[in-house]
């Protein structure tokens, strides 16, 4: 059930370019957000459901949500190293880096890059076992029964 992994993975590295390049904030950052919270969901619940099983369902949300995590981890350090530069020039980032008291925008920017690094990990085996859980659980329902002849 990797496949949902390198699905969601995709979301991610999309994620991460729009989230990271673009000065978004309001109403079209919601959205973005609010896609990537549909696209985890599902991803993960479906990984889960195609295996028909609640336990294994957890373990194919598990490896799904770790490989979605890998994906987005190594690109969102790839976009932050790559384009530090671009990231520094974003009005949101110069307002939170004003509040953080880091002492060098690069630095806020690592710091920043590290913290979504540790959430990515921790959101990536709690989600993926639940929500793969839940699929298989569902998909373990929607199996029909068999019947036995006396």
């Amino acid at each position: 059930m990797g496949i949902f992994g390198i699905i969601l993975g995709a979301v991610h590295i999309v994620f991460v370019i729009i989230n990271n390049l673009m000065n978004w904030q309001g109403a079209p950052h919601t959205w973005l957000n609010r896609s990537f919270s549909i696209s985890l969901i599902l991803c993960l619940a479906l990984a889960g459901f195609f295996t028909l099983r609640a336990k294994s369902g957890a373990k194919a949300g598990l490896i799904a949500g770790l490989v979605s995590a890998a994906i987005g981890i190594v690109s969102l350090w790839i976009v932050t190293f790559l384009f530090i530069d671009v990231i520094a020039q974003n009005t949101y980032i110069i307002m939170d880096f004003q509040k953080s008291g880091s002492a060098t925008m690069n630095q806020f920017i690592i710091e920043d890059a590290l913290g979504a690094t540790a959430v990515e990990l921790v959101a990536s085996l709690v989600f993926g076992t639940a929500l793969g859980f839940i699929g298989g659980w569902m998909g373990s329902l929607s199996m029909p029964k068999r019947i036995l002849a006396l």
